[in-house]
């Protein structure tokens, strides 16, 4: 959990700095190449983590146990926002 809010968290930051990059540049294609790179596995690790956190729940077998499951998310998404 932590890696994915460090990605997202780096990902808001290269927003910004692609902002002020030179737009004809080489150096401008190969950062952006390796942000989409970057956003790319970030999804991927979150879809990841969405679905182990629903296996998990569905294991329990218990609805409580469903419900912490999407109070937690929610709680993510929300630190994600920050």
């Amino acid at each position: 959990m932590a890696t994915l809010l460090e990605c997202r968290r780096t990902l808001s930051h290269t927003y910004a700095f692609a902002f002020y990059l030179s737009q004809e540049s080489n150096q401008t294609v190969i950062f952006e190449d390796n942000q989409m790179d970057l956003e790319s596995a970030t999804e991927k690790l979150s879809r990841s983590l969405e679905t182990d956190l629903k296996e998990e729940g569905d294991k329990e077998g218990e609805g409580d146990e469903a419900l912490s499951i999407d109070s937690f998310r929610q709680k993510v998404e929300y630190i994600e926002q920050l």
